[in-house]
């Protein structure tokens, strides 16, 4: 698993274009705070999940296979990390004022994407 990780890393965020450690770290970050999201009431719906599928593929222009990678290395770091100053901090850092609303108009669609119908 890990070395899929690594490959994962490698080929596609790493060597993408325009992205760079640091474009690996927000990928991370964003998805990292989507999932946390979409946990917020204990019981995420599939309505939920596929919000949370949707702007990461939205915002990063990732294949399916891509984002659910993605998707598994941001809840391994949710659950290695201590809090969500990581993630926050990494995106006001290196998000602009537009893509920083970006990410929070997505956080309010994941967070009422069980209450759409």
């Amino acid at each position: 698993m890990i070395s899929s990780f690594k490959k994962f890393f490698e080929n596609t965020i790493k060597t993408g274009p325009g992205n760079n450690e640091s474009g690996h770290g927000l990928q991370i970050a964003t998805a990292a705070l989507l999932l946390e999201i979409s946990r917020a009431d204990y019981d995420v719906k599939p309505e939920e999940q596929q919000m949370v599928i949707n702007a990461i593929r939205s915002k990063f222009g990732l294949s399916r296979e891509e984002t659910e990678e993605l998707i598994e290395l941001a809840d391994r770091e949710i659950r290695e990390s201590s809090s969500y100053h990581e993630f926050t901090s990494l995106i006001n850092q290196e998000f602009t004022p537009e893509q920083k609303i970006r990410i929070v108009e997505h956080l309010w669609e994941v967070a009422f994407g069980d209450r759409t119908r």
